[in-house]
């Protein structure tokens, strides 16, 4: 429940850390390409008897049955599309293919029922190959203005002409129908990202490696509107249309195409994907709004308001989908659903209805997306995917309440902790866990020990520092500043105590922000107690972490620290600092250690007893004085949205950097 709206304030400067620039390391993020140039031309579909389209008139026996095929797909009774008999309506003069990659479509604005179907042709190695389908829906989001009816976007790579044309019922053309061609233009960076070795997809147990929008070149400005938010309750998967016979240099090119033919074409506020997949396992970012947030899509009519979309790059009717996409699908769905809360082996209710959690588009929408060899998947998605969240995620299912009592009952195969957690410890001095759900609190879950935790004044989740896919605790002996590793076992179970450094006593502010470096293990923050310089401490992946790296200076100033993750959804781990009058200010994470110079004051007063940063939620847990808890979370540049959680933290310890 939101309880209330906190004002945006201008971003200014209010304290007075400086902030130190460090080499580069080898550790570097990807760096985003410059803006591609794309040119997109648009041609009227023409009456049959217009000479310009003569040969693309002609529907052999074999196309009026592919055409009756679709009419059936898109929900017309076989006996009602046997009767309607479909023929050519209007057809496209044939259109140059300008580059080694297109993408291709048809749209129209008028609604022209589920007989009138899409099919399309290319003309390569001297010859037109046979009329193929293509789904056609209506304007998939009430919601963005401007929506026009049409296919989906066609990926065409080797031809050097394509034509479409529409066949339906006489007298039933659709008004205003064209075809567009999109040369999405070669970027200098488009064969140099990521690595694309067959077979095998791209590690990350906790969040996969996800290209960004820069990488694949994305113009930015034809996005429309803000992004929209949700609460993410299920996941449609799709395909993507048209040719497999893709390089992988190709792939920013075919995102550009979608792109541009959803926005400029269907007139979408953005491409309608959440997340893209090709068929190496490489995992692109589609929709704008920032990879871990909740973002609205338009990628399934009548579902976007509580599911994401992940499309897979191909048309899996055709041949079958490689294992190395099958197992990145999985993977992003895993770690979304550590952040959203959702099992991704189970039930769900969406808009009032008991429906999988993990669907294919056709299971809510009249069409053969994702195609049969995808669709047949998806059992061993949702499988590998509750195993991804089980084995080191926080999915929050089954679990139970921790009351102002203290006391809690740990849910059956409960999964670790991990570098999202909230640890708190009761009055017995027991140590517990809550996993954050962004768009709907927290779940509190599991005792993690029952052993005392009282000789302890810092308790870190600290994610996976070991790189054995479970997630591990850091906590400070109060009496000799020790640090000792926990490290995470099966189940909801911590084993294997261990030294991790001595002297820490003479350090405050203790954070564990996430992966600051890129090598995608957590590393740790520090700010000297005595000079309040802010120090890095690289993770040696083995539970240990390398000499301190001065990173800032004058971080004396903030009474609370929180590693957030990527709070404002460029792909770099972040840091939010308060000072004693609970302003917060945010300092960017240039990816490489350090963060970018200058800071950014966002949104109103975080005077909150204690504050825990949650990396992988992109949002903080505040907790006031009387034990009430927030959740915090990024809304726009510098803006907040708040939202209070149940039950009370009254009586406990909420351990905070």
């Amino acid at each position: 429940m939101r309880i209330r709206r906190l004002s945006i304030v201008a971003a200014a400067t209010v304290v007075a850390p400086v902030l130190i620039v460090l080499p580069q390391s080898g550790h570097r993020a990807s760096a985003g390409q410059e803006t591609v140039a794309t040119s997109e031309r648009s041609v009227e579909l023409l009456a049959p008897s217009a000479p310009a389209v003569a040969h693309g008139t002609v529907a052999s026996r074999r196309d009026l049955a592919l055409a009756t095929a679709q009419a059936v797909q898109a929900g017309v009774s076989a006996r009602a599309a046997t009767v309607a008999s479909p023929r050519v309506l209007e057809v496209s003069p044939a259109q140059a293919v300008p580059s080694d990659v297109a993408v291709v479509g048809v749209s129209w604005s008028n609604d022209v029922g589920r007989s009138t179907v899409v099919q399309y042709r290319t003309y390569g190695a001297d010859a037109w190959s046979d009329w193929q389908a293509i789904d056609a829906d209506a304007a998939t989001s009430s919601a963005e203005e401007g929506t026009r009816s049409g296919s989906d976007p066609i990926v065409v790579t080797g031809a050097t002409q394509v034509q479409a044309r529409v066949l339906g019922p006489a007298g039933g053309a659709p008004a205003d129908a064209r075809l567009t061609v999109i040369d999405p233009g070669q970027g200098e960076g488009d064969d140099g990202i990521g690595t694309a070795q067959p077979g095998a997809a791209e590690a990350g147990a906790a969040r996969p490696r996800i290209h960004s929008r820069a990488e694949w070149g994305a113009n930015e400005s034809w996005r429309k509107d803000p992004p929209s938010y949700m609460t993410i309750k299920g996941v449609v998967v799709h395909h993507t249309a048209g040719t497999n016979n893709y390089s992988p240099s190709q792939v920013p090119a075919i995102l550009r195409g979608i792109y541009a033919f959803h926005t400029k074409d269907r007139g979408w506020n953005d491409i309608a994907y959440n997340f893209l997949v090709d068929k190496w396992g490489r995992v692109w970012e589609g929709r704008y709004g920032g990879v871990s947030r909740a973002v609205q899509g338009a990628h399934a009519t009548g579902y976007n308001t509580q599911t994401m979309g992940v499309s897979v790059l191909g048309d899996y009717n055709k041949v079958s989908v490689p294992s190395a996409a099958v197992t990145s699908v999985a993977k992003v769905i895993a770690w979304k659903g550590s952040l959203a809360g959702y099992n991704p082996d189970a039930m769900t209710t969406l808009y009032g209805r008991r429906e999988r959690t993990v669907q294919g588009h056709r299971d809510v929408g009249q069409t053969t997306c994702p195609g049969t060899s995808l669709y047949a998947q998806l059992p061993t998605i949702r499988r590998t995917a509750r195993s991804l969240m089980t084995g080191s995620y926080a999915a929050g299912g089954g679990s139970q309440s921790v009351g102002s009592g203290n006391t809690a009952t740990a849910a059956p195969s409960t999964p670790a902790p991990s570098g999202a957690d909230v640890l708190m410890r009761s009055s017995s001095g027991a140590l517990f866990r809550s996993a954050p759900l962004v768009s709907t609190g927290l779940t509190y879950a599991s005792k993690l020990s029952g052993s005392s935790w009282a000789g302890y004044d810092a308790v870190l989740s600290a994610g996976d520092l070991t790189r054995d896919g479970r997630a591990d605790v850091l906590a400070r002996v109060r009496a000799t500043g020790r640090l000792v590793l926990f490290t995470g076992g099966a189940g909801n179970t911590l084993t294997g105590a261990r030294a991790a450094g001595a002297g820490w006593g003479s350090r405050t502010h203790l954070v564990v922000p996430g992966d600051l470096t890129g090598d995608r293990v957590p590393d740790l923050l520090a700010v000297d107690r005595r000079t309040g310089d802010l120090f890095l401490y690289r993770s040696t992946g083995t539970g240990g972490f390398r000499a301190a790296v001065r990173v800032g200076r004058g971080f004396g100033v903030f009474t609370r620290l929180a590693g957030v993750g990527d709070w404002n959804g460029d792909g770099k781990a972040d840091l939010v600092g308060v000072n004693a009058s609970g302003t917060p200010t945010l300092f960017r994470g240039n990816g490489t250690g350090g963060f970018v110079t200058g800071s950014t004051r966002l949104a109103g007063s975080w005077g909150y007893r204690t504050l825990v940063g949650l990396p992988g939620a992109r949002a903080v847990l505040a907790v006031d004085g009387a034990g009430a808890g927030y959740l915090i979370g990024a809304q726009g540049a510098t803006g907040i949205r708040v939202t209070k959680v149940s039950p009370s933290f009254r009586g406990l310890t909420v351990f905070a950097g």
